[in-house]
């Protein structure tokens, strides 16, 4: 709608109908009446209620439109009619929000003038100039005229009226409401630079909320995702505490045990990966290895000494092989036998010399024993001759 339409068509509802709150005693109502007769003509009353409708279609509680459409309808009769509308129900339609509105005499003095006009009412097909002439003339003569239409005044009132809806609507957070009432100022008033002002700040505020809205939504997002982050950490190193409690202790602290001990948490750190709480891990798995190193140390050292004893004992077998067989070579037999004997007890059983030497040792005995003999019989044989 155009401004001046806009403009045009809230006089004519300040013309036709009461402030919310005012009596309507039958007496304004005519005079309302005869305003829309004299002053609005049938084409701009046509043009007048087909806006009306459109208004009363989007608020169908906007009593003072729906107010000025039956004042009008009632100072052309054909009005409604053309337009379907039945105006024994408008009215009692009009008079119950008034009476909801504890406006009773109100409601009562617009049934009461509804009624007067529809038993003076001329026919549906009489002239729409001439509808209005009985209840024009039956007006009292003392009822108040309203006043000529004033439209720089109506608007700067309703210039002020939008002002104050919007700042009421900035007030309940309502922005996008508040826009429509700036922009309909500034249809009205275009010259309004100040209100211009205000609707760019408006939409400047608008946007900045917008985008402060979305930063709090990302905030709350990434608190949500850090939240969902700890819980799953927090799950997952419960678990891998969990599997690393279940693992078969350390039952003894020999090499073979630790390094079963060594095998089941390298498995368990290579299937997790890395984890908070595996300090423990490595400090146990540090504490085996230098556990088994000791033991290996401890081992070699052992088997280094037993090579030592091992070599020492060969080396006094081959001594005491070689004197027996210097003895042997020198006739001492018995001396030689001596030597094998000890040999034989130095060296162990992997000596290289040793079988040789048993079967020299076995030898030399033999050849004592024979000796021996011998050595009785003559020993015998000289004293019975």
């Amino acid at each position: 709608m155009a401004p001046h339409a806009a403009a045009f068509l809230d006089d004519l509802v300040g013309a036709l109908s009461a402030p919310d709150g005012d009596a309507a005693p039958a007496a304004a109502l005519a005079a309302r009446m005869r305003h829309a007769a004299s002053h609005v003509d049938a084409i701009t009353a046509q043009a007048a209620a087909r806006a009306l409708l459109a208004d009363l279609g989007q608020d169908p509680l906007d009593l003072r439109k729906l107010e000025a459409l039956l004042m009008l309808g009632m100072a052309h009769p054909l009005l409604l009619a053309r337009h379907g509308i039945e105006l024994g129900r408008e009215v009692e339609r009009l008079a119950l929000l008034w009476e909801r509105a504890g406006q009773v005499g109100r409601a009562a003095a617009l049934r009461a003038t509804v009624s007067e006009f529809q038993a003076q009412a001329a026919p549906p097909d009489a002239q729409p100039s001439l509808e209005p002439a009985s209840l024009v003339m039956r007006a009292p003569v003392d009822a108040p005229r309203p006043h000529p239409v004033d439209a720089r005044r109506a608007t700067a009132i309703v210039v002020e009226q939008r002002l104050q809806s919007a700042s009421e609507c900035v007030a309940a957070g309502r922005h996008d409401e508040a826009q429509a009432h700036l922009r309909a100022v500034l249809e009205l008033d275009p010259t309004r630079k100040d209100v211009a002002r205000m609707s760019r700040d408006l939409a400047h505020a608008r946007t900045s909320a917008r985008a402060r809205r979305r930063r709090q939504a990302l905030l709350a997002l990434c608190a949500a995702l850090a939240c969902l982050a700890a819980w799953s950490c927090w799950r997952r190193e419960r678990a891998i505490a969990v599997e690393y409690a279940a693992l078969t202790p350390l039952v003894a602290p020999e090499e073979a045990a630790i390094e079963a001990r060594l095998a089941l948490l390298q498995d368990l750190r290579e299937s997790r990966g890395a984890w908070f709480g595996m300090a423990s891990l490595m400090r146990e798995s540090d504490a085996l290895r230098a556990r088994l190193d000791d033991l290996r140390l401890a081992a070699e050292r052992e088997r280094q000494a037993r090579d030592e004893r091992q070599a020492e004992r060969r080396m006094a077998a081959d001594s005491w092989r070689a004197r027996a067989r210097q003895a042997a070579e020198q006739g001492d037999f018995q001396a030689a036998q001596a030597h094998y004997s000890r040999a034989l007890a130095a060296a162990d059983a992997m000596w290289e010399h040793r079988a040789r030497t048993e079967r020299d040792a076995v030898a030399v005995s033999r050849w004592l024993a024979a000796r021996t003999g011998e050595v009785a019989a003559g020993t015998r044989g000289g004293e019975g001759r």
